[in-house]
């Protein structure tokens, strides 16, 4: 789970999904106010994460595999994804570069 860098204080399942799903990468502690960022592990972590959940319905696609299995898998891929948020998400005091 993230955890403020500041505080300490570890963030709920449920501000965790909400502030994962901004666009901002700004995040600010409820605990103590604080401006928290997503690390830059992390960033890299969930861009190759989304870009493996691609691969699951573009292969099958490319295949020939039934549509039926390309939907039953994308809305798995979607709830592991939902999943394995809080778990991907750390924070740093300082906006990180990418690279």
């Amino acid at each position: 789970m993230a955890t403020c860098q500041k505080c300490q204080q570890k963030w709920s399942w449920q501000e965790i999904m909400k502030k994962s799903f901004t666009l901002k990468m700004k995040m600010t502690c409820s605990h103590c106010g604080h401006h928290q960022y997503m690390s830059a592990k992390a960033r890299k972590r969930s861009i190759n994460f989304s870009m493996a959940l691609q691969l699951i319905w573009l292969i099958p696609l490319f295949l020939g595999v039934p549509s039926y299995f390309i939907i039953g898998a994308a809305c798995i891929a979607i709830i592991i994804s939902i999943a394995l948020t809080p778990s991907m998400l750390e924070l740093s005091s300082e906006e990180e570069p990418l690279w």
